[in-house]
Order: structure tokens, then sequence, then C-alpha cells
């Protein structure tokens, strides 16, 4: 045998043993669940995220990738969102790239830094739609009429009023702190699980309602602040509200 033989088993040897000694990510159970909703000439894809699993194992910023195979074929990344929060747990996504009466086929990876594993990635089921025309969108209206009661001197509390076109079975909002910070990463971003909302500026945690008006206490401290409201039927998630902004001074009465 040749001496470049020899050096090149060794070398593959080397690197068989580099390899066999990495340890692979840590396998996490991410998604609480995901849904893929086919309409014409669209898919909505929309998931949760399982943000206690993530949480308790000292959950950090992360990204998720959707990917996509056409039939029978090679998937495919068409879309990534992140850096994302798990304090932020739902997301949706709808893809207007696909054909009628073409089968896809939709999973989510998550890959998320935790406290045992920096690379922790998890995967969702596979789901298999098919857009055809004449389907109905699946994603109900955006709540209309999103409005506010006038700031009154002497009041800390501030009330908002919407109105929703079709039954539901919760409603949700997400509070904004400032107006330096859009809407950009958390659009369409709400969370399932129903924390207390916190007007404070510290943190951008939805709550969950189940009427069409919602009365808060709020500092008045000259900030702007923007809101939105998604409505979920058969736990389907709404298009998101148009955005309302309260400049939270004081008005006369």
């Amino acid at each position: 045998m040749s001496l470049i033989s020899k050096m090149s088993i060794i070398l593959f040897l080397i690197f068989l043993a580099l390899t066999g000694c990495t340890e692979p990510p840590e396998r996490i159970e991410p998604f609480l669940w995901v849904k893929a909703l086919p309409g014409d000439g669209t898919v909505s894809v929309q998931w949760w995220l399982n943000d206690s699993t993530l949480l308790y194992q000292g959950g950090k910023y992360g990204h998720l990738i959707l990917m996509r195979s056409e039939e029978d074929g090679q998937f495919e990344q068409v879309a990534e969102f992140g850096p994302t929060n798990p304090l932020y747990a739902g997301w949706c996504w709808t893809d207007s790239s696909v054909e009628n009466g073409i089968q896809y086929r939709y999973y989510v990876k998550a890959i998320f830094a935790i406290f045992t594993d920096p690379d922790a990635e998890g995967f969702s089921d596979t789901f298999t739609v098919t857009p055809q025309p004449g389907l109905a969108d699946p994603r109900p209206s955006a709540p209309s009429s999103f409005t506010n009661d006038p700031l009154l001197e002497g009041s800390d509390y501030v009330t908002l009023h919407w109105m929703c076109n079709e039954p539901h079975d919760s409603v949700y909002y997400i509070f904004l702190a400032y107006g330096s910070v859009g809407f950009d990463i958390y659009h369409d971003n709400f969370d399932g699980t129903g924390r207390e909302w916190d007007p404070s500026g510290t943190r951008v945690d939805p709550v969950k309602l189940d009427t069409t008006s919602y009365t808060f206490q709020c500092q008045r401290d000259g900030d702007t602040r923007y809101y939105k409201i998604a409505v979920f039927t058969d736990s389907v998630m709404s298009y998101s509200s148009e955005q309302l902004e309260i400049e939270h001074t004081w008005e006369d009465d």
C-alpha cells in the first residue's frame, strides 16, 4: 500500500473519531401544536411553542424554520422566523407561493439555546395539505373598530373596544411598550397561554380575553404605545387588527 493511501486511511479514521465524539443536539419537544390549513392558492401554517418545556429548561432566543416539500419531493426551507423568545409562543404564516391541486407537506423545526445545550432542536409532525380553487380563507377576518376611550385626567385606566365579525373562542391582544420598538418582529406573534398582562412597559405579554373590551391600568409617562387584537375561531388565529396608537399622557375631561 502506498504512503498516500495509508495517509488517506489515517485521515479518514481521524475524521470518523472526531465526528463520532461530537454530541448531537439535545432533542426537545418545542411545539404545543401545529396546523397547516389549505385555502385557494394559499396554505396557512400556525404553531404554538410548548413554552413551559422550553422556559423551564432555560429557553433562550432561537429560530423557527418552516420546511416544505411538493408531493413526495425533497423538503426545502421556505421561511425562517426569529430570533424569538419562547415567551412569545404563537406564530402564523401564510404561504402564497403554492399552486392549487398540488399536495404539499410541511413541518416546523425549532432551534433554541437552553441551559443544557446551546443548539437544542425539535421538530413538529409533518402535515399534508392540498390548496384547491374555491376554498375559503382558513383564517378568520381581523377584529374591526379597534378604538379606545379618551384618557381622562386623574385616571390611570385605559379602556379598549373592538368588534368581532365572526364567532370566536377567545381573544388575545399584544401590548407593545414604546414607539421605538416596531411590531415587525412580533407580527402575528401571539401567546396562547393567557399570561398576566403587564402594561408597565417591561414585557410584551398578551392576555387572553372572552369579551370585546378591556380596561387596564397604565402609567401616564408620555410614551406612545401600540396595540393589536386577534381572535381565535375553533383555535385558528385570525388576521390581526389595525394598529392602535395611544399616547399615554393626560387629556382633559
